[in-house]
């Protein structure tokens, strides 16, 4: 019982299957072609590596990707022959990153067994959620902060992203009015310019093409640049979106993350180097009572995380349901209620020598 409590546990050991996953991580306020320029040049240098062999790369918000200042890569390495181990790989690779200033780059290896059915920065994922948005952002800042200081994690992130940049568009609905233009026009005229309206498809014999309607190329490279937007009037003039509105720079939110439908914040760590999964569980909860977070949040585990805490809550009913099965078999073999004992009896020692062979190994 003593080497039960006492051993290092984990759920699945790391493979090595000669491909890693990367997240690169630029600053919240990234243009889209800023962030294909310095993709790009992380690309450059990881291929630069002897060990790599090929990579493919992609940017842009889609089911994998929540933000537009995350770019992922998928690194194909060389035949385990020609490299040394993954670890010193990785860590040779994020040196390499670091070469290029304003990202931070995450890798993870692939794995042939996965639990996690959502793909982020890092391996193991802690989620708060509650009825109060602002709450669970300003407590998810403080988690984060305290579990930076934390030796036996790294690489702690978190999805609370309100540093995007954003313009607020104040309309002034009395000059509006005098010159017959709806917040609907105003609205729709935005959208046409900005939001990549579908007005049309060809169909051809093998396949089809949006046709999409936006603004000029460059239209959107600082706010001013919304005053050069012309809306039309009720008598059939067109005047500068400037003259019916203002506009305020500030910052917004570049993803709202919920869980079971409740506003959520997500927390993403790593193991320190040699440091198993059940003492950075372990850690993670200390932090989180220590800090005496409301009551109001709730917090869990996500993915592998939560499905190592399920299977640490039902291991001792599996053995136990072990030995009763064990018990029965051997009762109804020897015809005895007492033999079966006698062979149980054997159980502690072969426990004890199994848990110190994985000590040891």
């Amino acid at each position: 019982a003593i080497l039960f409590v006492l051993i290092p546990k984990g759920l699945f050991p790391e493979q090595d299957t000669g491909q890693l996953r990367a997240t690169v991580v630029a600053g919240q306020d990234i243009s889209f072609q800023r962030m294909a320029t310095i993709q790009n040049k992380v690309a450059d240098v990881l291929l630069a590596d002897p060990e790599v062999a090929s990579l493919s790369s992609n940017i842009g918000v889609d089911g994998q990707n929540p933000t537009l200042n995350q770019g992922r890569m998928l690194i194909n390495l060389k035949d385990g022959s020609e490299r040394g181990s993954q670890t010193a790989l990785i860590r040779r690779l994020k040196e390499r990153a670091r070469d290029v200033s304003g990202v931070t780059l995450y890798l993870q290896p692939v794995q042939d067994l996965t639990i996690d059915t959502e793909t982020g920065p890092n391996q193991y994922r802690f989620s708060l959620q509650g009825a109060d948005s602002e709450q669970i952002a300003q407590w998810a800042r403080k988690l984060m902060a305290a579990l930076h200081n934390e030796p036996k994690l790294q690489n702690v992130t978190s999805d609370v992203l309100e540093q995007g940049r954003a313009v607020k568009v104040s309309i002034n609905r009395d000059v509006a009015a005098r010159l017959g233009i709806s917040t609907a026009t105003i609205d729709s005229a935005l959208y046409n310019a900005f939001g990549q309206r579908i007005i049309s498809t060809i169909f051809t014999p093998s396949t089809q093409y949006r046709v999409i309607l936006e603004s000029q190329p460059g239209m959107l490279t600082s706010p001013t640049a919304l005053d050069r937007l012309y809306i039309p009037t009720n008598s059939g003039a067109s005047v500068p979106l400037g003259t019916v509105a203002t506009f305020t720079p500030g910052n917004a939110s570049l993803l709202v993350s919920r869980v079971a439908q409740f506003p959520a914040a997500t927390i993403g760590f790593d193991l320190a180097p040699g440091v198993s999964l059940g003492e950075a569980v372990d850690a993670v909860i200390a932090t989180e009572a220590r800090l005496g977070m409301p009551e109001g949040i709730s917090t869990r585990f996500l993915g592998a995380a939560s499905a190592f805490r399920a299977s640490l809550t039902n291991e001792i009913y599996l053995i136990l349901a072990a030995i009763v099965v064990v018990y029965i078999v051997l009762g109804v073999l020897y015809e005895s209620f007492v033999h079966p004992v006698t062979i149980l009896s054997t159980l502690p020692s072969a426990g004890v020598g199994a848990l110190l062979a994985l000590m040891v190994a």
